[in-house]
């Protein structure tokens, strides 16, 4: 069973956190 995480809301929220997560950490060290 393939996702299409583009038409998943809650994976796709979950990919936009983790990479706003993940520049912020970058911008902070």
């Amino acid at each position: 069973m393939a996702i299409d995480v583009a038409s998943e809301p809650f994976l796709q929220n979950i990919a936009q956190s983790a990479w706003l997560t993940c520049c912020v950490s970058a911008s902070a060290s």
